[in-house]
């Protein structure tokens, strides 16, 4: 990451998190607070485009229905309680679960698959279910983006990417490539919707 100042506001590059595409970021900083946030033109991938979920970023990171911190419904409320309490209160709640269950009634799953330290992630899932005695995990990429790379293994023989610029007709199912993600899908001029 780098970053220069701009009349008073920092301008750090990064890179988008919101989906496996990572495009390329200018993030405006003023006042340690996220102001702005515009397309990386010289990102190999992206060239500056974003789309609707990384133009938005600045209203994802000051939402104000974000959590914060952990709350526990008390009747119809919704109540801040500590850390270390929502701790207490989910170790006892496993251990009821394999003390009245047994271990493998406890399934996993994880979302956020494959980038920004995945791979850490996906390892200390593993190693939970291991330690607790659960074979059961799974990550949201099992009901769509790994069954993509399954079918494009199957169909080209490994996960290749299209040869976008000299199709002649492309179908997409249940995929809007100009809404999300933008950044890695440019149609031809000759084949792009009108």
């Amino acid at each position: 990451m780098s970053s220069r100042s701009v009349s008073g506001t920092t301008v750090v590059k990064s890179a988008c998190s919101l989906c496996f595409s990572c495009c390329g970021l200018l993030l405006h900083v003023k006042d340690g607070k996220l102001v702005k946030v515009e397309g990386m033109p010289e990102h190999p991938i992206s060239k500056g485009r974003l789309c609707p979920k990384g133009a938005s970023l600045v209203d994802f990171v000051y939402s104000p229905d974000r959590i914060l911190y952990p709350m526990r419904r008390e009747g119809k409320e919704w109540k801040r309680i500590s850390w270390q309490k929502a701790l207490d209160i989910i170790a006892e709640k496993l251990l009821d679960i394999k003390r009245n269950y047994g271990a493998h009634s406890l399934v996993i799953t994880k979302g956020l698959t494959y980038y920004m330290g995945a791979r850490a992630n996906a390892q200390l899932v593993h190693r939970f279910g291991d330690v607790y005695g659960t074979p059961n995990h799974f990550m949201a990429d099992n009901g769509c983006f790994r069954t993509g790379v399954v079918a494009r293994m199957k169909t080209f023989g490994a996960f290749v990417c299209p040869d976008i610029e000299r199709s002649k007709c492309v179908v997409l199912w249940g995929h809007n490539p100009h809404a999300s993600p933008g950044g890695l899908f440019r149609l031809p001029r000759r084949m792009a919707p009108s």
